[in-house]
């Protein structure tokens, strides 16, 4: 599938800034479902030079400082890529090792490269709730695959997808708690409950294909047109502790995948939970009060199966 990504986001200041500083996180990854063909990124205004680095996962971070007095601030990041289907859905039987969840737990905790995903960070602390919860379906005898996939249904059964009922900063016990949020929540959530059994999960950054208007009663993919976010959780054979596959499961619509939700999904970044890959940060000299405004969409193209170039308006 060719997609064209269009993510803006733009600040209004009273009074103006008098200086800022801003990391951006907003480059797609190259991963086994999807291929970047193109991307630009726009800065207004115009930055005082940027570095360009990678951290120990791959991401690419951008820093850079804006040294004069400014109103407005605008970050423009248009992209081409085409994605695909890994492998056929998990569910259809593809790679069941017949690993149990504790045999999962065991093979990440002698495998330092996946400790760090088995670690709690503040977003994703469980507590005696969470993880109760999660043994319900996480289950040590039972296949971890298919305690994933139970523990994805079961958090769309019990949690609301309620928009603006939270913030970035929301944790995974507030969540639980109000029993409602939005796909940073779920995701979060998601990874409190399969660390506290050991296993290894990422937060994923990315995006939905935009979906057209649906008759009344239709059902459409939750988290489009806005940044979205999911869990990727790694699946080991049971020849050894570092061969395995990274299954994808987005628990705000109930898909799932290897490396990838689905076509339909783009990749932007993962960490250990949103603070690690948050697409847009800064600090700001001398504005009391800002409004904020964020535009994304991800359309089809005709796909012939060239390269195609992004037009200067991203259109």
């Amino acid at each position: 599938m060719l997609l064209r990504v269009r993510h803006e986001t733009y600040y209004d200041y009273e009074p103006e800034v008098l200086s800022s500083a801003h990391a951006l996180c907003l480059h797609l990854r190259a991963t086994p479902c999807q291929q970047v063909l193109a991307q630009e990124l726009m800065i207004l205004p115009q930055p005082d030079g940027q570095i360009q680095e990678w951290d120990a996962w791959g991401n690419c971070h951008v820093q850079f400082q804006i040294n004069q007095p400014h109103s407005h601030f605008a970050v423009c990041s248009h992209a081409l890529l085409r994605t695909r289907a890994y492998a056929p859905n998990p569910t259809a039987g593809l790679m069941r090792a017949g690993l149990s969840c504790a045999e999962v737990a065991q093979r990440v905790a002698a495998n330092p490269a996946l400790q760090v995903w088995a670690e709690p960070t503040a977003l994703t602390q469980s507590d005696d709730r969470i993880a109760a919860w999660a043994q319900g379906c996480l289950q040590a005898h039972e296949d971890a695959l298919w305690a994933c996939v139970r523990l994805m249904q079961q958090l769309r059964a019990d949690f609301v997808y309620l928009p603006q009922s939270t913030t970035v900063q929301t944790h995974a016990q507030q969540v639980f708690a109000q029993g409602s949020g939005v796909c940073q929540d779920f995701a979060h959530l998601m990874l409190a409950a399969l660390r506290s059994v050991g296993l290894a999960a990422r937060y994923v950054s990315g995006y939905l294909l935009s979906a057209p208007p649906v008759p009344e009663g239709d059902s459409v993919l939750l988290g489009g047109d806005a940044s979205h976010a999911w869990v990727s959780v790694f699946i080991p054979n049971a020849q050894g502790c570092s061969e395995g596959l990274w299954c994808d499961f987005c628990p705000t619509n109930g898909r799932m995948g290897w490396h990838s939700p689905g076509e339909d999904f783009v990749t932007l970044a993962w960490g250990r939970d949103y603070q690690d890959v948050a697409p847009v940060g800064g600090v700001l000299t001398g504005a009391q009060t800002q409004r904020l405004r964020v535009v994304v969409q991800v359309q089809t193209l005709a796909d012939d199966g060239a390269a195609v170039a992004v037009d200067e308006e991203g259109s």
